[in-house]
């Protein structure tokens, strides 16, 4: 929830999503590219879920129901995650839960593309 007098903006493209921030007549943005994520983070804080998104140059946090009031800006943040995790974004065991993406084929290409080297390799 945001202060009085705060405004809280979200904007979302095919690869990116912005949250833009006005209070006391002051802006501030910040953004991620959505299919370059580093760092997932769903977490259960203060009665509701946050989602902590981060790129390479930086991340922006965010509460599922502000983000899930549009559908189509949910849709294109999900399918980002999803792409990330693919591409080895890291992401906890609560995280994958909470997005529910563990019956995706995220993990497995994630998983193939970067094995864990302590695991034996069957040769």
């Amino acid at each position: 929830m945001a202060a009085p007098m705060t405004v809280m903006t979200y904007a979302a493209g095919a690869d990116w999503f912005m949250v833009r921030r006005t209070r006391w007549g002051r802006t501030a943005h910040r953004w991620v590219d959505l299919y370059e994520l580093t760092r997932i983070d769903a977490r259960f804080l203060g009665g509701g879920f946050h989602l902590d998104l981060t790129d390479k140059d930086g991340g922006v946090s965010v509460t599922f129901p502000e983000v899930q009031a549009d559908r189509r800006i949910w849709d294109l943040i999900y399918n980002g995650i999803v792409h990330s995790v693919a591409n080895g974004a890291t992401i906890d065991n609560m995280s994958i839960g909470v997005l529910n993406i563990q019956h995706t084929a995220a993990l497995d290409i994630r998983n193939a593309n970067n094995p864990d080297p302590t695991e034996p390799d069957g040769s």
